[in-house]
């Protein structure tokens, strides 16, 4: 896919998101800047399940304006989508690595991928 034809998909799901939100005010997206916004698929290991992770997950993801899912994963792990501006998903990973204070990270894997815009709000996902 060329740059061109990117840069127009990425425009098109952001009218969307905006249509979908009915947000007035562009200028907040524009200052972001269109070619900032991403998509992170995280994988975090360690002792993260039945420590609130994916609440506290929620909590710092809503508080930065990012969008998607968190869930546990059967392995023991959590699993989440992240979406917004590159700044704002780099502080939610970046938590990621600490967590809520009874968690104990081991890992965290961080799979960059093109940002979609398909979610309205970040949600904990109670499906496996």
């Amino acid at each position: 896919m060329t740059v061109l034809r990117q840069n127009i998909t990425k425009w098109t799901n952001l009218k969307r998101q905006l249509k979908m939100r009915r947000i007035v005010d562009i200028t907040l997206f524009m200052r972001r800047g269109i070619m900032s916004m991403v998509r992170a698929h995280v994988i975090v290991r360690g002792m993260v399940q039945g420590v609130y992770f994916r609440a506290h997950t929620r909590e710092e993801a809503t508080t930065h304006n990012v969008t998607g899912w968190v869930k546990n994963r059967k392995d023991g792990g959590v699993e989440a989508v992240f979406e917004g501006s590159e700044e704002d998903v780099k502080k939610v990973i970046d938590w990621c690595h600490k967590g809520p204070a009874w968690a104990r990270v081991t890992d965290v894997r961080v799979d960059w991928q093109d940002y979609s815009g398909e979610f309205k709000e970040f949600f904990i996902s109670w499906r496996h």
